[in-house]
């Protein structure tokens, strides 16, 4: 019982949006995940352990990002340091979940993911009654943890009983609301729907409910969706810019054409991304033709940032093994039944979506360590399968 209620406090001060209300707005702090990481570091310092060499892999990953980045006359020491601290978390992150086991069972990865999802709702909602009708309420929008906040419904659906999807219905629902976020909306929607697909897969017979419980949801979000237009524009002409103008030009807006726009020019210039050009600064210049630069070309985007870093063949590489993992994860979900890989499947499967349009890495060093721990995570339990406590996968079933 200590362990749980440890864990879900975590995810809700450590690993939420919260976490940045408490650093920022309470403590007047910068908004620094290492804050926390570094007291919890040295609290559990006997229970985890980060071998030697996978310490100097990092190390050296992060001083040759920076040395070739240097090359760049464009960039001085300084502007490349938020990148190089972005990447140094995510590494880090990866290796501590890829050489230890933790969240051995679902039911702490289920409480660990309804923290981190119960503080992101908290901080959404203190924001709406602190920024909304000020003079901040400009374009208003509010960052989750899109990781481990979605993680929760998928886990709820493919891990817990029908009836626990009341409460999916309503927080799903009230969190993408209060976010003002297509994309945390879209995100949301994508991943129950994949978690919906996985489970239907292996039970055919919960396809009744699948559908029941979509198309209930369907009618009823979206009619109050639509009658709710005139109160929202009273309410806050930006949150209602927001859920109304810019959803119904999904696509088609000058915003959606600048995150569009970078592709077009990797696309057409390919030849630059041939070599590695190490960690990128933060400044976003146009040419006088008005054309997006290289440096201008990761905006928002994880997938440009890391053409960038590492050149197209390396990023080539990366995507392949990323595939791979998701190839590993529905193999093993076939065998074994095990739920874990179900929602390893399912998230690996939005993260390939997120990182096109989202969360850039120079966007938030918080996102990158997150995705790096559960990157990590999921090559452990591929890779060590019989790892996981409690269930029946040998070791001849790995792959």
């Amino acid at each position: 019982m200590k362990n749980k209620m440890f864990l879900f406090i975590l995810g809700f001060i450590v690993f939420s949006s919260f976490c940045s209300f408490l650093t920022v707005r309470i403590l007047n702090l910068p908004c620094t995940i290492e804050l926390f990481l570094v007291p919890l570091a040295y609290y559990f310092r006997k229970s985890f352990f980060i071998p030697r060499k996978d310490y100097i892999g990092v190390v050296l990953f992060v001083l040759l990002g920076i040395f070739i980045g240097l090359l760049n006359s464009v960039y001085f020491f300084t502007d490349i340091i938020p990148i190089a601290r972005c990447f140094f978390l995510g590494a880090l992150a990866f290796v501590f979940a890829k050489n230890n086991t933790i969240f051995k069972n679902l039911d702490n990865l289920y409480i660990f993911s309804f923290g981190v999802f119960m503080g992101d709702l908290l901080n959404a909602y203190i924001l709406m009654k602190t920024v909304l009708g000020t003079e901040f309420d400009k374009q208003y929008a509010v960052d989750i943890n899109i990781i481990f906040s979605v993680l929760w419904p998928i886990l709820t659906i493919l891990y817990k009983k029908p009836s626990h999807l009341i409460a999916v219905f309503l927080l799903v629902p009230i969190l993408s609301f209060l976010s003002v976020s297509r994309g945390i909306s879209t995100f949301f929607t994508i991943g129950i729907i994949l978690a919906f697909l996985l489970k239907i897969y292996k039970r055919p017979s919960k396809i009744i409910i699948a559908m029941a419980f979509l198309s209930v949801s369907f009618i009823v979000l979206s009619s109050l969706y639509y009658n709710s237009e005139n109160n929202i524009r009273k309410f806050s002409p930006s949150m209602h810019f927001r859920m109304y103008k810019k959803m119904s030009s999904y696509g088609k807006n000058n915003i959606d054409k600048d995150r569009i726009r970078p592709y077009i020019w990797a696309f057409d210039n390919l030849s630059y991304y041939v070599v590695p050009r190490g960690f990128l600064g933060k400044k976003f210049l146009t040419k006088s033709d008005g054309k997006n630069t290289p440096m201008m070309a990761p905006w928002d985007s994880a997938y440009m940032e890391f053409l960038y870093t590492f050149g197209f063949l390396l990023l080539l590489v990366l995507v392949l093994i990323y595939l791979y993992k998701l190839y590993i994860c529905f193999i093993l979900y076939n065998r074994t039944n095990e739920v874990i890989f179900a929602v390893s499947c399912a998230m690996l499967s939005l993260l390939f979506v997120e990182h096109v349009f989202t969360y850039g890495l120079i966007r938030s060093p918080f996102m990158v360590f997150c995705n790096g721990g559960f990157l990590g995570y999921i090559w452990k339990i591929t890779s060590h399968p019989e790892s996981l406590k409690g269930n029946l996968i040998s070791k001849k079933q790995k792959l």
